[in-house]
């Protein structure tokens, strides 16, 4: 709840923020490019690159972004490959100790059993 409130006072600064930006910059100015040129309000062109710069600056870091998923998810699998044979293991060392237990409490019944040979 309170998220979402801090969330909706961002978006409204935001809003007015760039409301007051347009005002503050409406004077239309021409911009050049390669193929022609516009006459277009400064805040337009301003605004346009930004959105340029933020959209160049998330491709450059999505390949980063894409392998360290990879990694991270393969990370997981061999941890719980790891965690399976950690637990394989000491089912199977639980089960080789009792088998010796066994052997153990046999050896000391024979030991306590009078020998014939006498």
């Amino acid at each position: 709840m309170l998220k979402r409130l801090l969330l909706i006072i961002f978006a409204l600064m935001v809003v007015f923020l760039g409301a007051a930006f347009s005002v503050r910059n409406a004077h239309s100015v021409n911009f050049d490019y390669y193929l022609g040129n516009i006459t277009t309000p400064l805040s337009i062109i301003m605004v346009v690159s930004l959105a340029i710069g933020v959209s160049l600056g998330i491709l450059s870091t999505l390949s980063l972004i894409i392998r360290l998923k990879f990694k991270a998810s393969s990370c997981e699998r061999k941890f719980k490959r790891l965690e399976h044979n950690y637990h394989e293991t000491t089912k199977s060392m639980r089960e080789k100790d009792q088998e010796i237990k066994g052997l153990q409490s046999g050896l000391q019944q024979q030991n306590s059993l009078p020998n014939p040979d006498n």
